[in-house]
């Protein structure tokens, strides 16, 4: 049992509204909604961790933890490789994104071109929006860091 967490509380009506209204809260998520780099992401994660300390009922920013996980496997994994030259600029790539809806009722996105880019939203479109943020970071952080990523070489040329 991880001893740095207290026992998580039942969340009552009242302490949901008071979590969802709190703007510490709403910063917090859009930092980890945010985070695409290693020190971005370390730092949503400890936030996250002392929120967790502090408000043990809030089972949204649990959730919110997962996004980081899969943030930063998708830093981690490496993208298959790929030429270029094999894609059309008039018919530019795509990436699919496959959703799905738990049993809790949560959506789930996945994008299966980039291993590790999934994200959960309470509606069809909000997982979808997240996963498709997730995936845009993704690639660009893979850009900076000058990795190879052809799905999107062909959107771009020098002019």
């Amino acid at each position: 049992m991880n001893k740095d967490l207290p026992r998580i509380q039942p969340l009552t009506p009242e302490r949901s509204r008071e979590l969802a209204a709190d703007p510490d809260r709403r910063r917090l998520l859009d930092q980890i909604l945010h985070a695409t780099t290693r020190d971005e992401i370390g730092a949503a994660r400890a936030a996250q961790r002392a929120w967790l300390v502090a408000n043990p009922d809030d089972f949204g920013m649990l959730e919110a933890g997962e996004d980081l996980a899969y943030a930063e496997e998708a830093l981690m994994t490496p993208l298959p490789s790929g030429s270029s030259s094999e894609v059309s600029s008039v018919n530019p790539p795509t990436l699919a994104i496959e959703l799905e809806r738990e049993a809790d009722g949560r959506w789930i996105a996945e994008v299966p071109g980039l291993p590790g880019v999934m994200a959960y939203g309470q509606t069809h479109d909000e997982a979808l929006i997240r996963a498709q943020a997730i995936a845009l970071r993704t690639l660009a952080d893979r850009l900076e860091r000058g990795e190879p990523v052809p799905e999107v070489s062909a959107l771009f040329h020098a002019a």
